[in-house]
C-alpha cells in the first residue's frame, strides 16, 4: 500500500521477496474474500433517516412515502440534510460502499437538499463517490411558477 491505497494485488508469493526488499506492507489476503468495491446506483440520500418525520409509512408503500413528503419537506435545512446524509454514507464506507447515486429533490426552490449534498460530496470525496441526479420530486408544474 501506498499512502493508503492499494497500488498492487497479486498472488503472495510473487511479491513476497519485492516487498522485503522495497519496504512495502504487505497485506496477506489468504483465506479473505477480495471484492470490488459495492455501489448502490439508487438512493434519496436527501430524504435518509427520515423515517416517522412528520408521520410513519404506515401502509409502508411508495405512494404513501410520496404523500407524506412533502410535509417533512418544510422543515427541511441544508444542516438536517447534511447530518441525516453524512450518517447515512458513513454506514455505507462501513459496508464497503465506494460509489452511490442519489436522487435529490429539485423543486424546491431554495435548494436546501441539493446544496447540502454538493457540499457533502465535495467534503466527503477522498471517502465515497457521491453522483447527484435531479429529481422534480412533485413534479415542477405543481409548484408556483414551475413552469417559466
Amino acid at each position: 500500500m501506498d499512502n493508503g491505497t492499494f497500488t498492487v494485488i497479486t498472488l503472495a508469493a510473487t511479491i513476497r521477496n519485492t516487498a522485503r526488499n522495497e519496504g512495502v506492507e504487505v497485506i496477506d489476503g489468504t483465506g479473505w474474500l477480495v471484492l470490488p468495491p459495492f455501489i448502490d446506483r439508487h438512493v434519496h440520500l436527501d430524504t435518509a433517516l427520515t423515517a416517522g418525520e412528520p408521520v410513519w409509512n404506515c401502509s409502508g408503500t411508495l405512494f404513501e412515502g410520496i404523500h407524506n413528503w412533502p410535509e417533512r419537506k418544510k422543515t427541511l435545512t441544508r444542516d438536517d440534510v447534511e447530518n441525516r446524509a453524512a450518517k447515512a454514507l458513513e454506514w455505507y464506507i462501513a459496508r464497503g460502499v465506494q460509489h452511490v447515486r442519489s436522487h435529490v429533490d429539485t423543486t424546491d426552490p431554495s435548494l436546501t437538499a441539493l446544496q447540502a449534498l454538493l457540499k457533502l460530496r465535495e467534503e466527503m470525496r477522498e471517502l465515497i463517490d457521491i453522483q447527484l441526479v435531479a429529481f422534480p420530486r412533485e413534479d415542477i408544474p405543481s409548484f408556483p411558477k414551475g413552469v417559466s
